[in-house]
């Protein structure tokens, strides 16, 4: 099953709303995989797994701690947040994923994207703002060793 962008955004808000944090991310996950499996020319087996997850990570300063789940129901989404709210440490997490940074970006719930550039080339590869209307300000560049990390801003 997918959400629409008007369900994300509804259960982004409600997350929103629930967690007491100083800054609250929510990162949605998942979608459709299958499998065929053939035996002497013949379809033995066909499964089809559909997933969803959100992942909620709370930050309270420097100190900062992610739950995840798999059900989109409030006592769920409530669930999540409070063993993130228990957990908070020191670490930063990120949001990844093209598809779920560009629907971020278009819901306004990204304060900066960070991309890191590895020159290695597996598959055909997602453009990572393609149809984005949203306007970014950068990047800030940092050289590494087989890495370069781009930083950008995103325009209010």
């Amino acid at each position: 099953m997918s959400y629409s962008r008007e369900d994300v955004k509804a259960i982004t808000d409600k997350v929103l709303n629930m967690a007491k944090a100083d800054a609250v991310e929510v990162r949605f996950s998942g979608g459709e995989r299958s499998a065929t499996r053939y035996a002497n020319s013949t379809i033995t087996a066909n499964l089809v797994e559909h997933d969803q997850e959100v992942q909620i990570t709370v930050f309270y300063g420097q100190k900062s701690a992610s739950a995840s789940t798999h059900q989109f129901d409030d006592g769920s989404l409530k669930s999540a947040i409070e063993q993130a709210q228990a957990v908070a440490g020191d670490r930063i997490v990120s949001v990844a994923s093209p598809t779920i940074a560009q629907q971020a970006l278009e819901l306004g719930l990204l304060d900066e994207v960070n991309v890191d550039l590895i020159p290695v080339l597996l598959g055909e590869g997602k453009p990572y703002f393609a149809g984005v209307s949203a306007e970014l300000d950068g990047p800030t560049v940092v050289e590494g060793n087989g890495v370069t990390h781009l930083r950008y801003r995103v325009r209010r």
